[in-house]
């Protein structure tokens, strides 16, 4: 496949049909030298130091085979064996190096092919970011103003739901305001009681009363609540004061008006009776003393020349 150009050293010829001798081989040192002599200096003349391979190639064979053939012809000449084995073993180097070489150009050649289909993504790609980056500025203004209008709608809707939560809120502190001076009104000494013994019996109790009922029914229902939860001890006091405020101790035990629990609970209520009034008679006296303590101090001291009332 090689090609002899002009480029290429003069070609040397030996006859075939003389016997060679020492000067042949002079000869042929000297060719050898001269030719690769000149292609040293075309590389460094050129300043392609490494040079393309095919081109060695096609430039370094054809020297190589000549002057190899060559050896071979003497060789032969001198010992028809020995020239033999040198151009078998010549031949079989040139094959193994052929094939190396027309693999190293398939390899170079995949590489070229695949370098080639590189660049042209690679010139896309160029195109395309180039095109992206003129179509940035207005994919951006574009987002901007998309991102602004439902921020914008989200910010109005939180806003019309605050205000909608504020208002509920208002509400529900008005209700709570009701329900604490209701709380107040019908029972003053709720946070007195709230969390007494009883809390949880309470809790577990419903009252048995519909919810359209006027409150003093309710608060029946929930006054009988709280009896059905106290002890028995309780109750029967709780009885008892109730009866004697409303004036009802005649006519509930009529039948037996004297019986133990009766006279038991009549003692405990003069006994509370008594101990009230004697500190209320306790509380008059000291604001009595004060009253009088009060007046003598404003009365002026009198002295021997104040008339005849000091006489």
């Amino acid at each position: 496949m090689s090609q002899w150009s002009d480029e290429m050293p003069s070609v040397i010829m030996f006859p075939t049909n003389r016997p060679c001798s020492r000067a042949d081989a002079v000869i042929l040192n000297r060719w050898v030298t001269s030719a690769l002599s000149r292609y040293a200096d075309k590389l460094s003349s050129s300043g392609d130091s490494d040079g393309n391979l095919n081109r060695v190639v096609d430039e370094l064979v054809p020297i190589l085979s000549i002057g190899l053939h060559e050896v071979v012809r003497q060789v032969t000449q001198h010992c028809l064996e020995r020239g033999v084995v040198l151009e078998k073993i010549w031949r079989t180097y040139v094959e193994l190096f052929e094939r190396a070489l027309s693999e190293t150009r398939a390899l170079l050649r995949f590489h070229k092919s695949r370098s080639a289909r590189v660049k042209q993504e690679q010139e896309r790609l160029t195109q395309e970011l180039e095109t992206v980056r003129q179509r940035h500025p207005d994919q951006i203004e574009k987002l901007s103003k998309t991102l602004l209008s439902k921020f914008s709608q989200r910010q109005e809707e939180l806003e019309d739901q605050y205000k909608s939560l504020c208002h509920e809120n208002g509400v529900m502190k008005t209700y709570l305001q009701e329900h604490l001076r209701n709380v107040k009104a019908w029972f003053p000494l709720f946070n007195t009681y709230k969390n007494s013994a009883f809390r949880a019996a309470l809790q577990s109790t419903s009252p048995t009363i519909a919810a359209s009922t006027a409150p003093e029914s309710r608060l029946a229902a929930d006054f009988k609540r709280i009896i059905t939860v106290m002890p028995e001890d309780g109750r029967r006091r709780v009885g008892f004061f109730v009866s004697s405020l409303l004036g009802l101790r005649g006519t509930a035990d009529a039948s037996d008006p004297d019986t133990v629990e009766s006279l038991t609970e009549q003692r405990d209520h003069n006994a509370w009776q008594i101990e009230r009034l004697q500190q209320r008679i306790k509380e008059l006296r000291g604001e009595r003393k004060g009253s009088i303590d009060a007046g003598d101090s404003l009365q002026e001291p009198k002295g021997e020349n104040n008339g005849p009332v000091a006489q």
